[in-house]
């Protein structure tokens, strides 16, 4: 499924991947999941800390981008 990450300058930047989700004292927020997109927006969303994650359907997650063992991730906040 195509996701979009939404920056803070406004900008949308599309990502792929198995996005998933768990229940964290009966709010529902992303579990760790593996992404891919373009490198250089996926730095800067780190460098942001905190990003809109849109889900195919227009549904917004509050989330961080963060590599791991060589491979991007996006978690909830």
């Amino acid at each position: 499924m195509t996701w979009k990450i939404l920056l803070k300058d406004g900008t949308r930047h599309g990502i792929s991947g198995d996005i998933h989700f768990e229940t964290v004292r009966g709010t529902k927020r992303v579990s760790p999941s593996v992404i891919d997109g373009d490198p250089d927006t996926l730095i800067h969303a780190v460098e942001q800390h905190e990003i809109v994650l849109e889900s195919p359907h227009g549904h917004h997650h509050r989330a961080a981008v963060e590599m791991v063992s060589g491979k991007w991730r996006v978690v909830g906040l």
